[in-house]
């Protein structure tokens, strides 16, 4: 993934209302190619409010 990309992402990704009020911490990212586009990955440090939700 270009840097370019994972920028854009993370804005995208704080800029949903569902994210707004639930930081989420991510370790790492990965995408995989498939038949239609690819699939990213995200790999999440559970917080203790993510803990209590989920």
């Amino acid at each position: 993934m270009e840097p370019e990309q994972r920028e854009e992402m993370f804005v995208d990704l704080e800029n949903r209302s569902a994210f707004k009020n639930l930081p989420v911490e991510i370790d790492s990212l990965s995408y995989f190619p498939n038949e239609n586009g690819q699939v990213l990955v995200a790999n999440i440090t559970l917080t203790p409010r993510l803990k209590e939700t989920f």
